[in-house]
């Protein structure tokens, strides 16, 4: 296990456990300052447990987070596009989507319960399935990839 009870900053690169779990402590703020993967399985099940802060900012591009992801704590997306790639779950309320970002579920299954959810970005769905068990506020834009098939 790989605790962060401070303020950890990601400049490039990112935290690889094989396999193992991240907690990031209640006090604690991740701040995700680059492109590419954050948190990784290298083999294994990994997981994520968010009960502080985390903050995506300073990239315009992609950064991932291929954990199974537990959230009780915030994550602001400030710029670009936060991608959960294992599914989860977290409270709706937990997320704040800036205008111009994107938070994105690409698999695994997420559940948003408790609260309401409501992004003034996108909301990208994509090969996933997001379960909101709570509410989703006026004027939230959630948008459905949609694979074709032949």
């Amino acid at each position: 296990m790989l605790e962060n009870a401070i303020t950890l900053t990601l400049l490039g690169g990112g935290i690889e456990l094989d396999p193992g779990t991240f907690q990031n402590e209640a006090s604690a703020l991740l701040l995700i300052e680059s492109n590419g993967t954050a948190v990784v399985a290298v083999t294994g099940s990994t997981d994520f447990t968010n009960s502080g802060l985390i903050e995506k900012e300073a990239s315009i591009g992609t950064s991932v987070i291929d954990a199974v992801w537990t959230g009780t704590g915030t994550v602001l997306v400030q710029s670009g596009t936060l991608d959960f790639t294992d599914g989860g779950s977290a409270s709706a309320s937990a997320f704040t989507v800036a205008a111009g970002t994107t938070l994105e579920f690409p698999g695994g299954t997420f559940t948003l319960s408790g609260g309401t959810y409501g992004a003034a970005g996108k909301t990208l769905i994509a090969a996933s399935d997001l379960l909101v068990d709570g509410s989703i506020a006026s004027g939230t834009v959630m948008t459905l990839a949609v694979e074709h098939w032949n």
